[in-house]
């Protein structure tokens, strides 16, 4: 069990999954599936970077700015702006997933993809919604007083829980070092 993934899945309610079906014109259940897959993706790429000193600290401050982000204190708005693509420069999460994923990305949303069904042109916006729920989960820590050598430490011990979360294929990239 991952306190930190708990803590960011809490707000993947039953309520907002359905709004970003509706508002992408996808099926709930590929929705939910795809969701439940990119939330720990998004973890265990960070996980992956927990003993990297400079990547955490990159990853620390763009918490620390997601505390005070106003597009990430309703996610709603996020769904209702039209901006849930990672790939939409109004999308808070768009820095994040470019430096977990890189060049790989376009993988990630492939091999996630194939594990949920989701159409094509929705795996963008989901990578952004789930990157958007991972930074409003763990900016509400960091704003609580968790350090950057806490937050390194805590996805360092739970690294192997986040991943047995992550879809079969993405984990096997994943540890491949792709991402």
């Amino acid at each position: 069990m991952s306190d930190l993934l708990d803590s960011v899945e809490q707000q993947f309610t039953l309520e907002l999954m359905q709004r970003t079906a509706v508002g992408l014109g996808q099926s709930h259940t590929a929705t939910g599936r795809a969701l439940a897959g990119l939330i720990p993706t998004v973890m265990a790429a960070m996980a992956n970077k927990s003993t990297d000193g400079q990547a955490m600290g990159a990853l620390y401050n763009m918490l620390k700015e997601a505390a005070s982000n106003p597009a990430l204190k309703d996610l709603d708005g996020l769904i209702d702006s039209g901006k849930m693509a990672y790939t939409e420069p109004g999308n808070p999460a768009r820095e994040l997933i470019g430096t977990l994923f890189g060049g790989d990305t376009g993988k990630v949303e492939a091999l996630i993809r194939a594990f949920s069904g989701v159409k094509a042109n929705n795996t963008a916006p989901l990578l952004g919604m789930a990157g958007a729920m991972v930074m409003r989960g763990l900016g509400h820590k960091v704003a609580s007083g968790m350090t950057q050598g806490n937050l390194a430490n805590q996805l360092g011990k739970e690294r192997n829980s986040i991943a047995s979360a992550v879809p079969y294929e993405v984990g096997l990239m994943l540890n491949a070092g792709m991402a």
